[in-house]
């Protein structure tokens, strides 16, 4: 019963430290909270905290069933609460397009992450850019390159205007790794790679943020993998698991097993510990319902078993 503020300051503290089971229970707090006393303010705000949590930890069937619940009886023009960063509608819509990526509904989740582009320039400044960076970021993992880029520049523009600055560790992750091709001179991806690496760690170190750090990880390693960099490659996805192990951030979990198994084909292991590793891929994947890296796992697998 804190005042909500107080409450949503403290679920973002948690959410950006990467505590996200401690963020989900304060989330279940505060849904009860509304839904007892019939405080729709609470009620909103305790879905959007509880289903942005559930992403991230991997509980997508329960995430899109939170933002859904949201947006269908959100007001057209937001809470007025100015205690509130950002607008909640306009962030649980761009979190919802994630989910469904994740889900496997690829066309439906560009739809929506587009949609949500015109709405958040109604609310705030702030809301708009954290649109921005969740769309360049849904656009990076999906290998659309020409869409990150633009996003990004966007961001940049609009972050330059109203000093924005924690949001230039995202950007220049999502500008490096997008910025490589097999045209680039070995300096210079070793240049997008090493740029992309020290984002994370200061966003890790200076800023005190791991949530998303297991994607944002993944993607540096994929890059890694892909140019032949092993050594980074292998630096980087032990930090990646450890992130999972200690932290809870588990929707990147099935995807980080795949790139192990990648990394051990190019280190030459042994051909049980890759089964294993594209195993536990399947498996994350599986329970969680995330069919988008389900079928990377299996089509990776397939490629594997028919050398």
């Amino acid at each position: 019963d804190l005042p909500l503020g107080i409450y949503f300051g403290l679920w973002n503290f948690y959410c950006a430290r990467g505590k996200l089971h401690r963020a989900l229970e304060l989330g279940h707090q505060r849904l009860a909270l509304g839904e007892s006393t019939g405080d729709d303010e609470s009620r909103l705000v305790g879905l959007y905290t509880t289903a942005a949590a559930d992403m991230f930890l991997g509980h997508l069937a329960q995430a899109r069933s939170g933002f859904e619940r949201l947006l269908a009886s959100y007001p057209k023009d937001g809470l007025a609460n100015p205690a509130l960063a950002y607008d909640i509608g306009v962030l649980s819509q761009s979190l919802l397009a994630d989910t469904l990526w994740l889900l496997g509904s690829a066309e439906d989740a560009i739809r929506v992450a587009d949609e949500t582009l015109p709405t958040a320039r109604r609310f705030s400044p702030f809301t708009q850019s954290v649109a921005l960076v969740n769309r360049m970021i849904l656009a990076t993992s999906m290998g659309d390159v020409a869409t990150s880029r633009q996003r990004a520049q966007e961001l940049i523009a609009l972050s330059s205007e109203h000093s924005y600055q924690y949001w230039v560790v995202h950007w220049r992750i999502s500008l490096a790794l997008t910025g490589m091709s097999a045209a680039s001179a070995e300096a210079e991806i070793d240049r997008a790679l090493q740029e992309a690496a020290a984002s994370i760690a200061l966003m890790r170190s200076a800023y005190g943020s791991n949530l998303q750090c297991s994607r944002f990880l993944g993607w540096t390693v994929a890059a890694a993998l892909d140019y032949g960099r092993l050594e980074l490659a292998r630096r980087l996805l032990d930090e990646a698991l450890q992130i999972t192990a200690d932290e809870g951030e588990r929707y990147w979990e099935s995807e980080l097993h795949r790139l192990q198994a990648r990394l051990l084909q190019s280190e030459g292991a042994p051909d049980d510990q890759i089964a294993s590793a594209f195993e536990a891929a399947l498996d994350v994947a599986r329970i969680q319902g995330a069919k988008t890296f389900e079928q990377r796992a299996a089509d990776d697998l397939s490629r594997w078993r028919s050398r």
